[in-house]
Formats: C-alpha cells, sequence, structure tokens
C-alpha cells in the first residue's frame, strides 16, 4: 500500500517478492488491444489465456475480436478468468459462435435462480363490488338520433 503523508492509502498493488521479476496488471492494457484487435497474438496477456479463448479468438474478425475483449474485460473485473472460461465453454458446447451471446451466457449463468423456484402463490385480488351493465342510457341516446331525424 502507498500513503500520502497524512497516512491515507492511494493505492494498493501486490508485490513481488522475487528479484529480477515484473508484474503486469493486464486489466490495464484490454483497451489498448481493443483499440488493436490483431495485436492480441503479440501481448503477454495472449499468453495467459486458456486454450479456448485462444481458439475463439484466432477464428474471429477484428470487430467481433473487439467486442470479446471487452466481455472479456468486464468478466475478469466482476468475476475472474475461470468464469470467463466456464462462460465460453458454455456457448462452444451449444455451438453458439456470436459475440453477443457471451453477454447473454453471462447474465445467465449469474443470475439469481431461487426467484424462479420459489413456490408462493400470488397475493388474493379484493372481491370487487358486482356492477350492473346497462345499455339503456345508450339505447336513449339512439332514440333521440332517430327522432331528430
Amino acid at each position: 500500500m502507498i500513503y500520502d503523508k497524512d497516512y491515507r492509502e492511494i493505492t494498493r498493488h501486490n508485490r513481488l517478492f522475487e528479484k529480477g521479476k515484473k508484474s503486469t496488471h493486464w486489466m490495464d492494457f484490454i483497451d489498448v488491444i481493443v483499440a488493436r484487435p490483431r495485436a492480441l497474438k503479440y501481448s503477454g496477456f495472449y499468453s495467459l489465456l486458456p486454450d479456448n479463448w485462444k481458439s475463439y479468438t484466432n477464428e474471429m474478425d477484428s470487430e467481433d475480436l473487439k467486442q470479446s475483449l471487452k466481455f472479456l474485460k468486464m468478466c475478469l473485473l466482476e468475476k475472474d478468468m475461470a468464469f470467463a472460461e466456464k462462460v465460453l465453454a458454455e456457448n462452444i458446447r451449444k455451438s453458439v459462435k456470436e459475440t453477443a451471446a457471451l453477454w447473454t451466457t453471462y447474465y445467465r449463468l449469474t443470475e439469481d435462480v431461487s426467484v424462479y423456484h420459489q413456490n408462493h402463490s400470488p397475493p388474493a385480488l379484493p372481491r370487487l363490488p358486482d356492477y350492473d351493465i346497462s345499455a339503456e342510457s345508450y339505447n336513449s341516446l339512439m332514440g333521440r338520433m332517430r327522432d331528430d331525424r
């Protein structure tokens, strides 16, 4: 942690305790890679991707690759790489290749399904008083119109 002169935390980061090692936080670089998506293969981030993500990104055009990387960044921020791998594996299992389907699968896997499984009946509707339907006022208007002719 890094503090200011009043001992308030400015930032926090993981440290490597081996000499000569460096740590890169790839989340910050995904936006740079999105600007030039074909550079993904030449980045260090590509080597960290699971095999299914590597093969998935190899088959895409630039625009789909941009959208997939944006999804991957959000998934890494909200969950982790294992969950991103699970989402893609689910889509591959269902033979779905569209990038928009990544979002659909993500939300489907993260939604609270207990809401749908509760066995509660809706509250009873209040009993309303009976209402007599009468068309006599309408008929009287129609009769007056006939008499006017």
